[in-house]
């Protein structure tokens, strides 16, 4: 949405993505770690973003009203409930601390 005027958003599905479940299959620390590195780098270049770049759009098939914010915020809320999935699937694992 930074780089086209209005670019139509393609979604993503992880079922039968050969890349994703070469990821899945491994270890997760590298998964982890390229997580990381890379939050850390869209963080810094959405700190550089004008208000007029916060409000670029793109045209999404299920979100009429797709900008950058919006995309931010979902991404946010999303990864927020993976996280908590996977709290859901550790927790039985482990006794939490005193």
């Amino acid at each position: 949405m930074l780089g086209e005027e209005d670019p139509q958003i393609v979604t993503y599905a992880p079922d039968g993505d050969p890349a994703f479940d070469r990821m899945a299959a491994g270890p997760a620390s590298e998964p982890l770690s390229r997580f990381s590195r890379d939050r850390e780098e869209l963080v810094q270049r959405l700190e550089g973003l004008s208000a007029a770049q916060w409000h670029r759009t793109g045209r999404h098939p299920e979100y009429p009203h797709h900008s950058v914010h919006f995309a931010m915020e979902y991404l946010a809320h999303h990864e927020a409930h993976h996280i908590y999935q996977m709290y859901q699937r550790r927790s039985p694992l482990a006794s939490l601390p005193d």
